[in-house]
């Protein structure tokens, strides 16, 4: 009988500990993905940047219509 009880509760703190682990690993990826949004959006500004001037309207209207693409929700395939 006291064997249940103590594998309940070393299962208990197993699953507390999971559950801690999983929650400070989500918000330290959401940490590091809110702090790259900066550089990630300089590096594609200064790409699209050193591009001819025709293939620059093409690039920025196929990056435009990306975006709103996966804003209206019509970018999750098939």
């Amino acid at each position: 009988m006291l064997d249940w009880i103590q594998n309940f509760l070393v299962s208990l703190w197993d699953i507390i500990q999971s559950v801690y682990g999983l929650i400070s690993q989500l918000l330290q990826g959401l940490y590091d993905l809110i702090k790259y949004i900066p550089l990630v959006v300089s590096l594609v500004t200064s790409s699209i940047g050193f591009l001819p001037g025709v293939l620059l309207v093409f690039a920025s209207l196929s990056i435009t219509v990306s975006i709103i693409y996966l804003l209206a929700g019509r970018g999750q395939g098939g």
